[in-house]
């Protein structure tokens, strides 16, 4: 058995501690007991797989608006149809597309080209500032 020398704290005397005339306290190291940490130990986490975790709650989000997506687009295809025009952007002469969004179906409309709309997307045009304009 090894002997470390350190410091009396407390005056209580514990098993295996003798306490000398200078007041220090000599503790006997157990057998199979070490202090700090051995050098033997892996530092790294046990499992050291690096692969990425797929989220199933991400793909189970995508499949849910893929799928509101195709819905929406079947019912506006079977709206009415108005054929509308965008004028360009006197601001921002270079943004020359206009994209909206519905349910996760999206559209990206020229600016200052004929198209043939949906009327909901036609309202959303509107009610979003974009002036569009019907053409005949």
């Amino acid at each position: 058995m090894s002997k470390k020398t350190k410091k009396k704290t407390e005056e209580s005397v514990e098993e295996g501690v003798i306490v000398d005339e200078t007041g220090e306290e000599e503790v006997e190291e157990q057998e199979g007991v070490t202090e700090g940490m051995s050098a033997e130990r892996d530092p790294a986490p046990i499992i050291k797989d690096s692969t990425p975790t797929p989220d199933p709650l991400a793909a189970s989000l995508e499949k849910q608006i893929t799928a509101m997506g195709k819905k929406t687009a079947e019912k506006l295809k079977s709206c009415t149809y108005e054929k509308i025009k965008i004028p360009m952007d006197d601001l921002n002469p270079k943004e020359t597309f206009v994209i909206v969004g519905i349910n996760g179906w999206n559209l990206q409309i020229q600016r200052g080209v004929a198209v043939n709309l949906p009327i909901p997307v036609v309202d959303l045009l509107e009610a979003g500032g974009y002036n569009p304009t019907r053409v005949r």
